[in-house]
């Protein structure tokens, strides 16, 4: 640990609906052998935006426990033959984020570690990120950055502007480049992945189109956001990274609730955490 003490540390995380799941497997792994509770800076956006928020405040268990709630009620969260609202994310933040497994807010906001949750400005196109060190409503941030375009179909008023998710804001890229900004020198960043369907590709291109100018130019190619990660580019070469993301073929599905396919996907990502020899490295 005493290479870490004088390099700002920071998780940083993808979206990835469903498959954020990974995330929690991970954090809980990270817990287990690091006992890293506390890192500096913790980044991320859409699904994994309430696990590292459970996270910083220190509820651990209920990093896994939202997801077996999802499962047990799957059809109250995932229906596709609701069409207008597919994925329904005032079900998943108002029900469980807020009321089944509340969130110590207190805590979250008195952290001494920076949480920075990532959604998109749907006027200007551009990513907002909002932080525990100012006093923003943490049920809207997490509900903004969840806000899924075509599953869900809204968008979350915070302050006097528009949010919602996009490819962007639910990047690993975008992130990574938000905590080098930030000053993080070593960095862990899971890459939540996931088979991007041909549903999914041209439906959020056909939604695209329909966008204001703004908007569009700054997702120009929405599919690089979803696939591999440029690390290099993304932190530049005098920060260390270590990545984490699942085998593709047995990844998490995007908007699945299987209860299997959640439990399999958290154990994956605990046993990477464990297993890492580069975190070994990082951590020595």
């Amino acid at each position: 640990m005493n290479r870490l003490k004088n390099n700002k540390l920071a998780i940083v995380t993808s979206g990835g609906g469903m498959a954020c799941s990974y995330t929690s497997g991970v954090l809980k792994g990270l817990i287990k052998k690091y006992n890293l509770k506390k890192p500096d800076i913790v980044i991320g956006s859409s699904g994994s935006a309430g696990i590292i928020s459970y996270y910083v405040a220190g509820q651990y268990d209920n990093m896994i426990r939202g997801w077996y709630e999802l499962s047990s009620q799957k059809r109250k969260f995932v229906n596709p033959l609701r069409f207008w609202k597919i994925m329904d994310i005032d079900y998943l933040v108002d029900e469980i984020i807020q009321k089944k497994y509340p969130l110590n807010v207190d805590r979250i906001q008195n952290s001494k570690t920076k949480l920075m949750i990532s959604a998109t400005d749907y006027l200007k196109g551009r990513v907002k990120y909002f932080s525990n060190f100012h006093k923003y409503d943490i049920y809207k941030v997490i509900k903004a950055s969840k806000s899924l375009p075509i599953a869900y179909n809204r968008k979350i008023k915070i302050n006097k502007d528009l949010y919602c998710d996009s490819p962007i804001s639910s990047s690993l890229s975008e992130n990574l480049k938000k905590a080098v900004e930030l000053g993080a020198k070593k960095i862990i960043a899971i890459h939540n992945t996931h088979p991007v369907t041909n549903i999914i590709f041209y439906g959020y291109k056909a939604w695209l189109s329909f966008q204001n100018k703004n908007f569009r130019n700054n997702h120009p190619r929405p599919l690089r956001y979803l696939k591999n990660v440029d690390f290099k580019a993304a932190v530049g070469p005098k920060v260390e990274i270590v990545s984490l993301k699942p085998e593709l073929e047995s990844s998490q599905q995007f908007i699945s609730a299987n209860r299997n396919q959640i439990k399999s996907t958290i154990k994956a990502g605990y046993q990477n955490a464990v297993r890492n020899k580069e975190l070994e490295k990082l951590f020595s």
